[in-house]
């Protein structure tokens, strides 16, 4: 089973997967009580997008999705940096988004488009999964909590001349152009400015033109896969 949700919706996901794991606890042993943790890890993955929660029960394969530039992410829900309530075992994808945001003040969930799940997080997602030739969530979560036995050194990799393991997660790899060049095209090929909900960032410059778009997506997957997305999205309407 997969559950996605976003924003403040991630916490009637919490909710309900805290009931139903108190329900089953009360029927059973103290000493068994890990094995209903065990089935929701086995059984369950939940997504979620800009989460705007704090109580997420152990139990589930969670993917925490963000941008690091997400106020009401940072302020209100779990993060890398903030762990706390995100749930026990849970990998957390941050990336930057490309809008510079005038407000400084969270008044309501759209104040902020790095909350924008359909203009940032959605294709950021894609991108890490086409990266690392993932088709599943399950198989985005197993590889970023993915330990190699052989990546235990007796040197901290940092201090290399080229360090590596800046831009992997567990076996995932995050492209190190990712926030300044294939996210914002991304957002451009899929059309995702159309989902804005500021005016001043629709009016602004903030994302490629469709030319530097194809240039990015091009050098990075080949040629004809900006085409690729446009005929995927045509075929969608």
């Amino acid at each position: 089973l997969v559950i996605c949700a976003q924003s403040t919706s991630a916490s009637l996901v919490a909710a309900a997967l805290a009931t139903w794991k108190a329900q089953r606890f009360r029927s059973m042993s103290t000493s068994r009580k890990h094995q209903i943790e065990d089935l929701l890890h086995r059984a369950v993955t939940v997504v979620t997008f800009g989460a705007v929660c704090q109580k997420f029960c152990d139990g589930p394969a969670y993917i925490h999705i963000s941008m690091h530039d997400d106020q009401l992410a940072r302020k209100f829900g779990v993060t890398e940096k903030n762990q706390q309530g995100g749930g026990r075992d849970a990998v957390y994808l941050h990336a930057w988004s490309p809008y510079e945001e005038k407000k400084e003040d969270v008044i309501s969930l759209t104040d902020h488009d790095s909350h924008n799940t359909n203009a940032c997080a959605i294709q950021f997602l894609y991108l890490v999964m086409r990266i690392n030739g993932i088709s599943s969530f399950r198989a985005l979560y197993n590889a970023a909590r993915y330990i190699d036995p052989r990546a235990v050194l007796d040197i901290n990799p940092r201090n290399f001349a080229i360090d590596y393991s800046r831009h992997k997660l567990g076996d995932l790899l995050i492209a190190p152009n990712m926030d300044h060049e294939l996210l914002p095209a991304m957002i451009r090929a899929t059309e995702g400015d159309q989902w804005l909900w500021n005016q001043y960032i629709i009016d602004s410059d903030f994302l490629p033109d469709s030319q530097e778009a194809k240039a990015y997506l091009e050098e990075y997957f080949g040629y004809s896969s900006y085409e690729e997305i446009i005929e995927v999205l045509s075929s969608k309407d």
